[in-house]
């Protein structure tokens, strides 16, 4: 009697001790924190005050918590250091909304998955070129990403030390570049299509500086395009353009300048009266178009790269 009584006590001793540690264990399991959406997570960083007042003032909180975004947000030291003659309060609600959308990519977009360069679509249409230098990335060429890969539940957000300017907004302020000139200017629509097509917006909108040489719609109308791959219309174009900004004075009576297209070289000339000629043909009828990456020189005639052959 006394051997069952002290076995039922070890066995109830022995569950005891089980139900303890199963407690015990309870308890020291962390309680699992559910992840930020990126309003929530830019607001907890502390550095992007002056872009959240912005997105709460337009009514744009919601989505920013609800989709998938990729955020190229700037830091309120981004915005305190807006160029001259930029300023938000100068912007129509209309154009405060479309800056902000462009600093949206749709989907998530780590640092890893950035390329050398690339082009990327913003929430408001426009292209944004990327950029990733041995882990250092930048946005449309001087924008850096100061901390980046900041996720959020739905998506990610990567500071940036610069405000990003749509196209309306750069031609406003007295910022256009090359492209918007092009976009800007009556009787260049083909060329500006052209460039859309040949996938060459980013590069001549943010890099260089360069030269270019624009043929108008009436220089286009004499080039089947249609019969022209993208590749065959990007060197046309690339053979437009020359690195460097070259004014008319700039020039000499006569040189060759190599251009964008690798291995072709384009023959400027000028003559007596001051007029500039390129491979002898096309005449230079507009000069020294100033725009934010370069000089823009209309001409008459689209140049053919045979023609730059030796």
């Amino acid at each position: 009697m006394l051997y069952r009584l002290l076995a039922l006590l070890t066995i109830f001793s022995m569950v005891l001790l089980t139900i303890v540690a199963c407690g015990d264990d309870a308890t020291v399991d962390p309680p699992v924190e559910e992840e930020q959406n990126i309003v929530e997570t830019a607001g907890e960083d502390g550095n992007f005050t002056i872009l959240l007042n912005l997105v709460q003032d337009l009514g744009l909180a919601e989505t920013l918590s609800e989709n998938e975004f990729t955020l190229l947000g700037p830091t309120d030291d981004a915005f305190n250091s807006l160029p001259e003659g930029v300023s938000l309060e100068d912007l129509t609600e209309e154009q405060q909304i479309e800056l902000l959308q462009y600093h949206l990519i749709s989907g998530t977009v780590t640092s890893a998955e950035i390329s050398e360069q690339q082009d990327a679509e913003s929430a408001q249409g426009e292209l944004l070129l990327l950029q990733n230098v041995e882990g250092e990335i930048t946005v449309n060429n001087t924008a850096n990403v100061v901390s980046g890969d900041i996720m959020a539940s739905n998506g990610v957000i990567h500071a940036i030390d610069e405000v990003l300017l749509p196209s309306e907004v750069r031609i406003q302020t007295g910022r256009p570049n090359i492209v918007d000139i092009a976009m800007e200017t009556d009787g260049y629509d083909v060329l500006t299509s052209a460039v859309e097509s040949a996938g060459l917006m980013t590069t001549l909108q943010f890099l260089g500086p360069f030269t270019a040489f624009a043929p108008n719609d009436e220089a286009f109308a004499e080039v089947d395009l249609e019969g022209l791959s993208d590749e065959e219309l990007a060197n046309i174009l690339r053979y437009h353009v020359i690195e460097g900004e070259f004014l008319v004075a700039d020039l000499d009576p006569e040189q060759e300048v190599e251009t964008l297209l690798e291995g072709q070289s384009i023959l400027i000339t000028i003559n007596e009266d001051n007029e500039v000629f390129i491979n002898e043909t096309s005449q230079v009828t507009v000069p020294d178009i100033p725009a934010s990456n370069g000089i823009i020189h209309a001409i008459d005639q689209v140049l053919s790269p045979e023609q730059g052959e030796e």
